[in-house]
């Protein structure tokens, strides 16, 4: 795997969660990617300040790779869907 660069993600290249024998075929979807805080804030449309309130207050699953903070963005869609609903204004 090529080491990503500072805009690999504008282009739809982050990184994919995969398992050592996983591949193309063992259908790895989209929803399936790890993302880092500017991933979340960009797929968000908030900014990066506004992650890292939310990982304080424990809006947003996350976990740490060394010092490296990252989100499974299968993870935060099923917390978002079993904690929160949206409200519908008439």
């Amino acid at each position: 795997m090529k080491p990503l660069t500072d805009t690999d993600h504008l282009n739809g290249n982050t990184p994919a969660h995969t398992s050592p024998d996983s591949g193309p075929a063992s259908g790895c979807l989209p929803q399936d990617q790890i993302l880092d805080k500017f991933g979340v804030a960009e797929l968000l449309l908030v900014k990066q300040r506004t992650v890292d309130l939310w990982m304080a207050r424990g809006f947003l699953p996350f976990f740490k790779v060394g010092r490296s903070v990252r989100f499974s963005r299968a993870d935060m869609l099923r917390y978002w869907q079993e904690h929160f609903r949206i409200a519908r204004l008439k």
